[in-house]
């Protein structure tokens, strides 16, 4: 009984942890009238992480681990 006791609170444990490791920070770009920005480059500054808005202005960086993050966007036109 112990040692199933031990290997289930040993699994929820490491599904626990696994989970908190991906984290992700998702969020919509528009200008200043509220029209949504496509193809806009938004990238985490201070590291080479980018992406482009899609068709709907939303982007997502996955696979983040817990800190802060300035997002910065770069679009031309």
């Amino acid at each position: 009984m112990k040692s199933s006791l031990f290997f289930i609170v040993t699994l929820m444990l490491s599904l626990n942890l696994q989970a908190q490791q991906s984290l992700y920070v998702s969020g919509t770009i528009k200008n200043d009238k509220g029209q949504i920005l496509t193809s806009a480059t938004v990238f985490i500054d201070g590291s080479d992480r980018y992406t482009k808005t899609d068709a709907d202005g939303n982007y997502r960086f996955n696979n983040l681990k817990a800190g802060a993050y300035t997002i910065a966007v770069s679009m031309i036109g």
